[in-house]
């Protein structure tokens, strides 16, 4: 525990730096301390994948655009380890769908952007855990989720109902929440996915012919 304390401080206090703009080393301290620990985490989840520099590079993605958009972090959501970490997962799984995109010769439909996201839609009712799909299916949704989820929290928390996590503890760590009770975690976890499950039903609905 007081190595994950220490790592949130660490996180902490480089953020503030790269805000005050008066540290010419800050950068290349943050990608010290966050890079290969976040290569490793996505390498251990994603060990199946044919081309494990794809990991390499969307974690170096993701701190690049960090350091672009660094308003973007707020420190009082989550820690700055998992922040990035969702960054980068993202940008790997949209790099894994365009992979296999490419590789099939992909045929677009406009009705077949929403298809991914329906079909995740339909396995979450009701309790938003039921959805049991593959990583192939999980990229093509995180790519449509993508364009109607911003926030880095949000698109981790609904990459755990995709992927059908069922672990509190999980999206407890997501949201920052994991040293309160269980039982608050529980709740607030419930009120976020169920305002995850709010988005993928408009998008659905704004995109279906009227």
């Amino acid at each position: 525990m007081s190595s994950q304390i220490n790592l949130r401080q660490l996180g902490e206090q480089l953020h503030q730096r790269l805000l005050a703009g008066s540290s010419l080393t800050v950068t290349s301290e943050i990608a010290e301390l966050f890079l290969l620990r976040i290569i490793r985490s996505l390498a251990v989840e994603f060990k199946d994948i044919g081309d494990p520099h794809l990991v390499d590079m969307a974690t170096a993605d993701a701190l690049m655009y960090y350091f672009d958009h660094a308003t973007k972090f707020d420190p009082s959501r989550g820690d700055l380890f998992t922040y990035l970490r969702l960054l980068a997962r993202s940008r790997l799984l949209n790099s894994l769908s365009a992979q296999k995109n490419s590789e099939a010769r992909k045929k677009v439909v406009e009705v077949d952007d929403i298809e991914p996201v329906n079909r995740v839609a339909a396995q979450i009712e009701p309790d938003a855990e039921s959805a049991l799909i593959s990583l192939d299916i999980q990229t093509q949704v995180m790519q449509q989720v993508d364009k109607c989820i911003t926030d880095p929290m949000d698109l981790g928390i609904a990459a755990l109902m995709i992927a059908n996590v069922r672990d509190t503890s999980e999206f407890a760590r997501i949201m920052g929440i994991i040293d309160i009770p269980v039982a608050d975690q529980r709740k607030l976890v419930k009120r976020a996915k169920d305002r995850i499950k709010k988005i993928f039903e408009r998008k659905i609905k704004s995109r279906r012919p009227q």
